[in-house]
């Protein structure tokens, strides 16, 4: 064994034995990247005749929140992130997987239906489209289906 290599092992040896009586210092932690700055953008909508629209974010983000409201349950959200489809859903669906789903929420309160999303990332682009799943009748004729309260937060880099 050469020379290089005897006080390799000597140098291993002796970092064993000091590790071993506490007195070797800890290894270091390891190097986290600093966290990516992020912006919040948000968005409102009210009273958004069906189809439409809602969100049509470009470059990486997070939705952190998205909350549509509406008189009627005869909609369906269309979530699409980097050209995947994730959710193409009527608020039926939405409601019962609720209990099922971290990122869904949906529910009924004071005569209105509340689908609630979160948690999405992308990295190029999310749209979110909301269109009817059916016309809803009054005695005064058919009505479009509408949302009447869009909120949605997104993370953006800063």
């Amino acid at each position: 064994m050469s020379l290089p290599d005897l006080l390799k092992v000597a140098l291993e040896i002796a970092a064993a034995e000091e590790a071993v009586r506490g007195l070797a210092a800890p290894p270091p932690a390891p190097q986290q990247p600093p966290p990516e700055a992020r912006s919040t953008k948000v968005i409102r909508l009210k009273s958004v005749r069906l189809p439409s629209v809602l969100v049509d974010a470009k470059g990486p983000g997070r939705l952190l929140e998205l909350v549509a409201v509406s008189p009627t349950n005869a909609f369906a959200l269309r979530v699409v992130a980097d050209g995947r489809t994730l959710y193409d859903d009527p608020y039926p669906w939405f409601e019962s997987m609720s209990p099922l789903l971290e990122e869904v929420d949906a529910f009924s309160l004071d005569g209105s239906y509340v689908v609630r999303i979160s948690g999405i990332e992308f990295r190029e682009r999310l749209t979110v489209e909301a269109y009817p799943t059916a016309v809803v009748p009054l005695a005064a004729g058919p009505q479009p289906v509408s949302l009447s309260e869009v909120f949605c937060k997104l993370g953006v880099p800063a």
